[in-house]
């Protein structure tokens, strides 16, 4: 998901966020070890360079697509206002998607066309028409992430598809969590992470009323406006950038805000495990309720937007 700044009113409020700790880091075979465990996938770690290896991170960069896929056309993430923000409330509003041409989108962005945080390629399946992209890449999810004594039929079926994200420098995707494990690869560019543990759910005014979706936070965590969220102060964020090659676990339930420092392509891998199906019914109770809610308050008129993808 995708939002650029939009400041709120200071009332005479520091905007200055917590202090972050930073993201531990490990090898990849630290990572492994540390994955093997059940207690070891309790909270966010990045691995170092793991994948810089991949024939992806070596060639793919918007340069690439532009001439190799130029032609083919892929689902946009845009907004109707044409410049995105923070305000989650105005992004479930704003947010829509088209088809458009892939050279013509990158293009635009390249030139600076593109406000950041207006235009998105977002969770794409550009494996499905170029499957030779999967030589480029592997299964970081069956690999390392459900665990390997389970059948290898099963292990695929828990796997969702890689997603191919790719976006401007300034893009935004606001404080949210997801109901599966991940892993987030950086292929080309560079990203800044900030997360949050499930126990600071208070703190960023989780399941707020303000909201139709119960995935969002509706607290800017760059610029928080303490005056209307002070509780915020309390909260303990963990914090690092990813360079290309670098690659993030995002335990499910996990909060987490991440901005691109540059032009960026990510890919993404997600995947179910007894916890990612304990959250997706807890997201699904939430969201049911909070939409029969909003349903009677508006005299029969929701927005539920908690399908739609997120970083």
């Amino acid at each position: 998901m995708v939002m650029n700044s939009l400041f709120a009113s200071d009332a005479g409020f520091s905007h200055e966020p917590p202090p972050a700790q930073p993201l531990e880091r490990l090898s990849a075979s630290e990572a492994a070890a540390r994955l093997a465990r059940p207690e070891g996938r309790e909270r966010p770690f990045i691995i170092s360079g793991m994948t810089r290896s991949w024939p992806a991170c070596r060639r793919w960069s918007p340069t690439f697509f532009k001439e190799r896929y130029g032609d083919r056309s892929i689902v946009v993430e845009r907004w109707r206002s044409g410049v995105a923000t923070t305000d989650p409330m105005a992004f479930l509003r704003n947010r829509y998607y088209s088809r458009e041409s892939l050279r013509a989108v990158i293009e635009h962005m390249e030139a600076g066309l593109e406000a950041p945080g207006s235009c998105y390629i977002t969770y794409a399946n550009i494996f499905e028409d170029a499957q030779e992209l999967n030589a480029d890449i592997e299964p970081l999810h069956e690999q390392l992430g459900v665990p390997n004594h389970y059948p290898a039929q099963l292990r695929r079926w828990l796997c969702l598809r890689p997603g191919f994200w790719l976006g401007p420098a300034g893009t935004v995707s606001t404080v949210h969590y997801d109901r599966h494990e991940n892993f987030n690869v950086q292929v080309y560019g560079r990203k800044r992470w900030t997360l949050f543990a499930p126990g600071d759910a208070a703190a960023l005014y989780a399941n707020s009323a303000e909201l139709p979706v119960v995935l969002f936070s509706p607290v800017d965590v760059e610029r928080p406006d303490y005056g209307r969220y002070p509780s915020f102060r309390q909260a303990r964020p963990l914090q690092g950038d990813l360079d290309p090659g670098d690659v993030i676990f995002v335990p499910c339930s996990w909060w987490h805000h991440v901005r691109a420092l540059e032009m960026s392509i990510t890919l993404n891998y997600w995947w179910w495990s007894a916890r990612a199906a304990w959250a997706a019914a807890r997201v699904g109770y939430l969201q049911a309720r909070r939409h029969v809610g909003l349903r009677i308050a508006s005299g029969g008129e929701s927005e539920d937007a908690a399908s739609m993808p997120t970083e």
